[in-house]
């Protein structure tokens, strides 16, 4: 059994970086003219993280997973039971590029 840990002078090798991204409609206002009449955006508007992750893309990072998370005082993140529910506008995103 092969090691998929160990390096591959053929493979491709990648980076990863994980970033909590807040959606918050009062900083992005004008970019968000382009989905909303002026001043309608909801205040958590989802489309607020889109320029933070079109500069991430520019450099390279693209996207692999997005997830709505509730972060706690101590950096620890709150999943759901499965039974209970909370609102979140936060957003653990996870980017890779080729290892450079």
């Amino acid at each position: 059994m092969t090691d998929p840990t160990a390096e591959s002078e053929q493979g491709e090798r990648w980076e990863y970086h994980i970033e909590y991204i807040s959606a918050r409609a009062e900083r992005d206002q004008e970019f968000l003219k382009r989905f909303y009449p002026p001043g309608s955006a909801p205040k958590y508007a989802v489309q607020s993280i889109l320029p933070r992750l079109n500069l991430l893309g520019e450099k390279g990072w693209e996207l692999v997973q997005v997830v709505p998370v509730v972060v706690g005082t101590d950096g620890n993140v709150m999943i759901s039971d499965g039974e209970s529910r909370q609102w979140a506008n936060v957003y653990m995103c996870a980017f890779k590029r080729r290892k450079r």
